[in-house]
This record gives C-alpha cells, sequence and structure tokens, in this order.
C-alpha cells in the first residue's frame, strides 16, 4: 500500500493522533498535490488549501473547531483547511 491512490482507497477516519508521528513534509505535499487536482464541477479546479503546522497557526483555528473535534485537533501534526467563499461574497445571481 505504497501509493497515494491505495491509501485512498483504504482510507479511515483517524480518530486520535500520534504527536511522536509527524508527517513527512513529502508525505504532505503528496497529499496537497492530490487535493489541488481533485476535480470541480467546472473543472477549473479552484481549490486553495492552507496546512496549518506550527503551534500559533494551530491555535488560531480553535475558535472555528466543534467542540467535540477540539481533543483530535490538539495531536494533529497538520490541519488542512479548505476555505470557501459564501454565494453572497461571490457577487452572483441566481
Amino acid at each position: 500500500m505504497n501509493s497515494m491512490l491505495e491509501l485512498v482507497k483504504h482510507r479511515y477516519t483517524a480518530k486520535r493522533y500520534d504527536a511522536n508521528k509527524p508527517i513527512s513534509d513529502e508525505t504532505l505535499n503528496d497529499l496537497l498535490e492530490v487535493l489541488r487536482l481533485s476535480p470541480s464541477s467546472v473543472n477549473i479546479q479552484p481549490w486553495h488549501f492552507y496546512a496549518l503546522k506550527t503551534k500559533e497557526a494551530l491555535h488560531a483555528i480553535r475558535p472555528a473547531v466543534k467542540d467535540f473535534n477540539l481533543e483530535r485537533t490538539e495531536h494533529a501534526p497538520v490541519i488542512i483547511v479548505l476555505p470557501s467563499r459564501s454565494i453572497s461574497t461571490m457577487n452572483m445571481s441566481i
């Protein structure tokens, strides 16, 4: 199970993170590339991702984390944020 595709096929939701096993920069970069290449409905892949790794960044995101996920984010080596815009900020008429 070395390929990213095999990892995705056998994925699971992690409930706990071992702070003694950080994610390598190579693995994180591969994951971010997989996310970036994920297709969008109009095939323009407008995705933007932020990989939060510093204690300051992880602490700053805590107010946006639901209470049941606070413990999970406490020891996560990185949190990936996918920002989105609301329709009202996109100047679109529906």
